[in-house]
């Protein structure tokens, strides 16, 4: 993907937001109003589409502090009162009604994720993961005499890290892996120096991590950190130089991704999933060459983990079908079903042959 060199130099003179609309392409409307919230009471902003939001971004608040602790709205459990048909007629209304957990950061350009060719003229955005960092604070407080793991009274400095990141799902939506950009030196620099990338998106949840360390004869300090990671879905996502679009740096999420969840989608079960299985080939039936095709039934529970697994067709060996539904249950690893969003049991049926071929 390129596009010419004259952009940054054209766009620099964009100084109305309407002017700047003008170059955003077309965004579907939201079901409903992007509500951008900086505490539980104040609303900041209520955006339609994407292109109001790029249109309006130097005026919108960050607001990840506030939504740093918030988990998406939980889905109703069901009553032991009311049957399975009442039960999805709520769920469906939830999602219908259920208001997002909307984010809206920024963050600046990773110079590692930049490489520039000057001979081609050209800047690689190449991100090999998919988190970036919003904020890091560092705090030393007031120290005091005390005493290490040997018995030796020490001076102890407590220090304390904390830190809050972001990460995407799917990660290329606002981070890519393979972006080429036509630029000139200038261009390239400034992109390297004061690229920032802005995303508005849909909170699906947050946890969060921390430790300690003592003081030691060697290091006399008290040392903790925490750290808060934020599960984000991007919907709208622009790199701006100086408040200016690059235009290839840009993406607008389809209208589904806003869309009610369907009614139920079954587990999936994730890439490479059976071959670990396949290599724990039993011992004694490779020594006998021994091979058959096993069927099975798995449960998979919420977490995407099998939980019990039946044979439907048997191999005709005992040990085999026995392998396959315990080697299943220890590597197997699935995307659990939903029903609308909600990650419920779910069934998968398969099967897979050992083969000495």
């Amino acid at each position: 993907m390129t596009y010419t060199t004259p952009w940054l130099a054209a766009f620099i003179s964009l100084q109305s937001a309407s002017l700047l609309a003008q170059s955003v392409p077309s965004a579907p409307t939201f079901p409903r109003p992007a509500t951008i919230r900086v505490s539980d009471n104040a609303v900041a902003a209520r955006v339609t589409d994407c292109g109001d939001w790029l249109s309006r971004l130097e005026k919108l608040p960050t607001n990840y502090k506030w939504a740093e602790f918030k988990q998406p709205p939980s889905p109703p459990a069901k009553d032991e009162f009311e049957t399975t048909l009442q039960y999805e007629a709520r769920l469906a209304a939830f999602a219908n009604e259920a208001e997002h957990v909307w984010i809206n950061i920024a963050f600046d350009v990773s110079r590692d994720a930049l490489t520039y060719d000057a001979d081609k003229g050209v800047m690689s955005v190449q991100y090999r993961h998919s988190f970036a960092g919003l904020d890091s604070s560092f705090k030393e407080g007031k120290s005091y005499i005390g005493m290490n793991a040997f018995g030796v009274t020490t001076t102890v400095t407590p220090k304390n890290l904390r830190t809050t990141g972001a990460r995407f799902e799917p990660s290329t939506a606002a981070l890519p892996s393979n972006l080429q950009l036509v630029l000139s030196p200038d261009e390239a620099r400034r992109v390297k120096e004061s690229g920032k990338v802005h995303v508005l998106g849909i909170v699906r949840g947050s946890d969060g991590r921390g430790g300690f360390s003592r003081a030691t004869l060697d290091s006399p300090t008290d040392f903790s950190y925490g750290h808060r990671e934020i599960r984000i879905a991007p919907i709208c996502v622009a790199a701006l130089v100086n408040g200016v679009p690059i235009p290839e740096w840009q993406s607008f999420a389809a209208p589904e991704a806003l869309a009610v969840p369907p009614a139920f989608t079954p587990p999936v079960a994730r890439k490479g999933t059976f071959e670990r299985a396949l290599e724990e080939y039993p011992s004694r039936a490779l020594r006998e060459e021994r091979q058959g095709r096993v069927g099975f039934r798995l449960e998979i529970g919420v977490e995407g983990r099998v939980t019990k697994c039946v044979i439907t067709s048997s191999s005709g060996h005992t040990d085999l079908d026995d392998a396959a539904c315990a080697n299943v249950e220890r590597y197997a690893r699935f995307e659990p079903a939903k029903r609308y969003g909600v990650p419920v049991a779910g069934q998968f049926e398969s099967s897979f042959s050992y083969s000495l071929r």
